[in-house]
């Protein structure tokens, strides 16, 4: 009896902690901010886009994506004059953390306004290179 019940709690135990991690989602009312490009086509800068939220999901916890955009001609320019434009890319993102699960680098439930770095790739896929306050 004793061995039974201390299956069911480590069960439980289990359970709890598969209940407090939490995967983050992109919200149903995501705000898409339209910026337009000499630099990028519509294409390119979705697929950007693509790449800050495929990421967003796999690697950030408890949170939710808010609002996405290309970051514009200027800020991307400005943020590395040693790359030829069309291989860079900033992205900002706005996204709200949750109760738990969140990382140490950020705050429960509380709001952040990130930039994305992204690079193309030889192949010219963008790839995610960094994120956060820039």
């Amino acid at each position: 009896m004793k061995k039974l019940f201390l299956i069911a709690l480590s069960a439980g135990f289990v359970f709890s902690l598969g209940a407090c991690s939490s995967k983050s989602t992109i919200s149903k009312e995501l705000i898409v901010h339209k910026e337009t490009s000499k630099i990028y086509s519509d294409k390119e800068i979705n697929e950007g886009m693509e790449v800050v939220k495929e990421f967003f999901e796999e690697n950030i916890e408890s949170s939710t994506l808010t609002s996405i955009g290309y970051a514009g001609d200027q800020i991307t320019l400005q943020w590395d004059k040693n790359t030829k434009p069309g291989k860079i890319m900033i992205i900002n993102a706005s996204f709200d953390t949750g109760t738990f699960g969140v990382s140490p680098t950020v705050n429960k439930n509380t709001t952040y306004d990130w930039s994305w770095i992204l690079v193309k790739d030889e192949n010219g896929h963008w790839q995610h290179k960094n994120h956060g306050y820039l």
